[in-house]
């Protein structure tokens, strides 16, 4: 099995990251404070942050992310996902988890966009059924109806 085909089992003992998840290489959650970012890079071996949030929602953060990224060795990269997402965000995001073998921690406010961009990204790029992947979307947070939705229409032909 792999990261595209399990579903995220619940990380503790991580603090300043809620939720958090991880299958595979892939670790999954809400917006981590910058302690957290470098206790992933420590004990979770992260070495690439995939950020979906939109540039206003960082601004009220308090710390810069990409400078906590840089300072413990983690490549960080942001995809912002606008609602409703589209296929192009999806490809932006592939190519972001495609271009590095380091564990990746992906994350946005609460990891519900994490969720749905990951089913989206399995069900459009690796060929995973599209109901398997919103209940591997789920495991890595995706909570709200109308994401599933969203992520059928997408990969849809």
């Amino acid at each position: 099995m792999s990261e595209f085909t399990t579903k995220a089992q619940p990380v503790q003992g991580v603090p300043g990251v809620e939720p958090l998840a991880r299958a595979g290489r892939m670790l999954f959650g809400g917006q981590p404070d910058a302690a957290a970012i470098e206790r992933l890079a420590e004990q979770e071996g992260v070495g690439m942050l995939i950020n979906l949030r939109q540039p206003q929602e960082m601004e009220k953060l308090g710390f810069d992310e990409a400078t906590a990224c840089e300072s413990c060795g983690v490549t960080y990269v942001s995809v912002p996902v606008a609602m409703p997402f589209s296929k192009a965000e999806v490809g932006q995001f592939a190519k972001a988890v495609e271009s590095t073998e380091a564990n990746v921690l992906v994350h946005c406010a609460t990891s519900n966009r994490v969720g749905a961009i990951w089913a989206a990204y399995l069900a459009t790029h690796k060929d995973v059924p599209v109901d398997e992947a919103i209940e591997i979307g789920r495991s890595a947070g995706m909570t709200k109806r109308p994401l599933e939705n969203l992520v059928r229409q997408i990969a849809a032909p």
